[in-house]
């Protein structure tokens, strides 16, 4: 498995926050590759979305659990997955992102990594740019950020 984490710190209440990543209709106004989501059952979702240059309509598990305000997620192909929390910190909250992938590989089963490639892990920039997009949006700054801007 290949593990992205990160963090960020929003000026927002972190109930305020976790009731807004909470609700799955609002990923796309956060999440650059999710162009719809929305409940498929309980505890289910299904997302659509635009990656690699290809377009995706996946069906996950989707587990909120308000106490700990936290929210998991796994694909029903157990390739992909993460979990976020909302913490309280200095009168505003942090939220942490963490995803698991299972390796990309090449025609023969080998490891590809963003080196591999030859460009910037497309991963870690949406990643980067979901958290900007969330902060801006509960900082009422709003702007959806772009993968690859600069802060």
């Amino acid at each position: 498995m290949v593990e992205y984490e990160r963090a960020r710190r929003v000026d927002a209440a972190p109930d305020d926050v976790f009731a807004f990543v909470a609700d799955v209709g609002n990923l796309p106004s956060y999440v650059p590759t999710v162009r719809s989501a929305a409940p498929s059952a309980e505890e289910r979702v299904r997302v659509r979305g635009e990656t690699g240059g290809g377009t995706y309509d996946d069906v996950a598990q989707y587990h909120v659990d308000p106490s700990r305000r936290r929210v998991e997620w796994e694909a029903d192909d157990r390739r992909h997955g993460g979990w976020l929390t909302v913490s309280p910190v200095d009168g505003a909250s942090e939220v942490v992102v963490h995803l698991s992938f299972g390796p990309a590989v090449d025609v023969s089963g080998r490891p590809l990594t963003p080196v591999d490639i030859g460009q910037p892990n497309p991963i870690e920039e949406n990643l980067e740019a979901a958290l900007d997009s969330l902060r801006n949006l509960m900082e009422g700054t709003d702007g959806a950020e772009q993968p690859g801007a600069a802060d």
